[in-house]
């Protein structure tokens, strides 16, 4: 039998009588397929055999596909339709390969993200030993360099130890010289905004949906941006998050912003057979009534009252529906809900359960909001399961193949979910198999585009970028950090101004820029700048006489 991938030939499909035809352009052939070739045809490049059988028998019978599979293998043998080749992505050479370190300070973090969170972060340095050269600080400890290393095991990744009992700007003289970009998995370390003050060198802050859910994160990742230069950038995992801070921030400095999302195995996650599906999950949770009904998977995205309200809110306004709750904390909530399953993805189990789990929805609701893990979205979608996404704007990543609801982004109020609208998505979509079969179909089409590989690819593109744009003079400059600061309850911007050696907060934004310009600038040409902002004689010689102190 033939093995996809496989490259195409330019080809080039058209119907007559009712009838459909291909004609391969590059041999000169022409001959008449049907609907199963059809479909074929539009995923070999992308799935292999095992993966379009399976995508392929949920609406065909198994063994006309596999009759139709073996008519494409002559037509491969006689050299139509495919390049002899088989299609595969080629390892880049290392002589063309990007250097790029990875700021150890997420390690640190790992014990208190979410296990999916982790897992992405794995997946990604996993893919990216296929493109980059890539290194990884480790704090040299009191163990065997060989313990370290297990630690984090990503085959290919090149470790560099440093001294842990040294301050953290001393990361930098480990870090290659001849470094392409710096690499930071969210959430960064304050003392990783050093790397922005002692070298030239792209810096890349991934900031996760997920680690923005609290007030502290959105400050946390303002506070990072502000610290950027033109050629750093700030790496979303989500498309909806630079909305929220373009609100927050100048039109002018949100060119720092790029979306990469992480990618989604669809091998992996991939439509199957739903009742199976479920007869497993209602098995699972002790539950048979989740065969007959309705179930809804429900990502709440909210902090935990606010989920809890959501939740009863649709099962209030749906009492025919039963509901699948993914979230790793609200399983004491619904312990006894006859109506309400909780599945949490806190280990390796859970994550290879997931694919059956999400199979066994019969549609999934979506927030496209700040507090959500941007992965379970393409998970679900490359399950093939219709999507009712509500929130700030529509996902890019599923754009026209989702039910969608905005809510207005105020970076002040509290979200309300639009459960009316929700409620009637659903009713209408109970009603229609047909069209829930059609969502589902384009949502596993958007999905299958959102390969690591290609996730990689693009991350590395976006350093690519920013290296034009790098200060080949770059000089040391102060340690301040400038910044605005988010008060969600004054309903209000602040500005104020750190110290990135030792993290205190300085809220005299006036004496922060004296010590800063008077690097570079002499005591009279300070004083007359602040004349001009301060418009205040006294008060500028307050400042200057402290800023002769320090």
């Amino acid at each position: 039998m033939i093995q996809f991938p496989q490259q195409l030939h330019a080809i080039h499909k058209f119907r007559r009588n009712d009838e459909i035809y291909i004609a391969d352009l590059e041999t000169g052939h022409t001959f008449p397929i049907n609907e199963i070739i059809e479909e074929v045809l539009e995923h070999c490049v992308h799935l292999s055999t095992d993966q379009i059988i399976e995508e392929l028998a949920v609406r065909y019978n198994r063994f006309e596909v596999l009759e139709n599979l073996n008519f494409l293998s002559k037509l491969a043998n006689l050299g139509l339709l495919f390049s002899p080749v088989r299609y595969q992505e080629e390892r880049v050479s290392t002589a063309d390969r990007l250097k790029i370190f990875v700021a150890p300070g997420f390690l640190e973090h790992r014990d208190t993200a979410s296990f999916s969170l982790n897992a992405a972060n794995h997946h990604l340095l996993t893919m990216l030993v296929n493109h980059a050269e890539v290194y990884l600080g480790f704090p040299e400890v009191n163990e065997n360099q060989e313990e370290i290393e297990k630690r984090f095991d990503v085959d290919g990744i090149k470790p560099i130890f440093f001294p842990s009992r040294n301050r953290t700007d001393s990361v930098i003289k480990f870090i290659p010289k001849d470094c392409d970009g710096i690499l930071s998995l969210s959430p960064i370390s304050l003392g990783e905004q050093i790397f922005l003050k002692s070298t030239a060198i792209p810096f890349f802050v991934r900031v996760c949906n997920e680690t923005l859910a609290t007030e502290q994160g959105i400050n946390r990742t303002l506070e990072k941006y502000t610290a950027l230069r033109e050629y750093d950038a700030v790496v979303c995992d989500a498309s909806w998050t630079a909305p929220f801070f373009s609100q927050l921030v100048s039109d002018t400095e949100m060119n720092g912003f790029h979306c990469v999302p992480y990618g989604v195995d669809v091998s992996t996650f991939r439509p199957m057979d739903k009742a199976n599906a479920k007869r497993q999950l209602a098995q699972a949770v002790g539950n048979p009534k989740i065969v007959d009904k309705l179930l809804v998977g429900v990502v709440p995205g909210l902090n935990i009252r606010s989920a809890i309200a959501l939740l009863r809110q649709l099962s209030a306004a749906n009492p025919d529906v039963h509901w699948l709750v993914i979230h790793p904390s609200l399983e004491r909530y619904f312990s006894t809900s006859e109506t309400v399953s909780v599945f949490s993805i806190r280990n390796f189990q859970d994550k290879e359960a997931s694919p059956f789990v999400f199979n066994a929805l019969d549609m999934a609701i979506f927030p496209a909001v700040l507090g959500t893990s941007s992965s379970y979205l393409l998970e679900l979608a490359a399950c093939g399961i219709p999507l009712i996404v509500w929130g700030y704007n529509e996902p890019s990543e599923v754009a026209d193949a989702c039910r969608f609801f905005q809510v207005e982004p105020s970076p002040f109020d509290s979200l309300r979910p639009p459960i009316a609208s929700i409620s009637e998505a659903i009713q209408q979509l109970m009603e229609s198999s047909g069209e829930r079969k059609k969502l589902g179909m384009k949502a596993r089409e958007v999905a299958v585009s959102y390969t690591w590989d290609a996730t990689v690819k693009q991350l590395l593109s976006c350093f690519s970028d920013c290296q034009q744009k790098r200060v080949i003079n770059h000089k040391q400059t102060s340690s301040f950090s400038f910044t605005k600061h988010y008060n969600r309850a004054q309903g209000t911007l602040e500005f104020r101004v750190r110290d990135l050696l030792d993290g205190s907060p300085i809220y005299n934004i006036e004496k922060a820029i004296a010590m800063t310009l008077s690097d570079r600038h002499t005591a009279m040409e300070v004083e007359a700048l602040l004349l001009h902002l301060c418009q205040d004689a006294d008060r500028v010689k307050r400042i200057m006489a402290e800023v002769r102190e320090t």
